[in-house]
């Protein structure tokens, strides 16, 4: 296993590199974008599994308050 934080080095990258047909992955990272995977979709299809490890913050809360809103049809 090796750690990769994205900063001097960039998974990306090493995945471009290393993925082969068949192979395993998994990945933990507290998020992982649809950019990212559109970036990494064709090395990602070719493997037997990914396995990502959501790591907290899995989920941010929004921290504005919730405004109640009215939708009227249009006439």
């Amino acid at each position: 296993m090796e750690v990769i934080s994205n900063i001097d080095r960039l998974l990306g990258d090493d995945l471009h590199q290393t993925l082969k047909k068949d192979a395993r992955v998994s990945i933990a990272a507290s998020c992982f974008s649809i950019y990212a995977y559109e970036a990494l979709m064709q090395e990602l299809q070719k493997v037997k599994k990914v396995r990502f490890i959501f790591i907290s913050p899995t989920f941010i809360t929004d921290s504005h308050p919730k405004v109640q809103r009215e939708f009227g049809s249009w006439v």
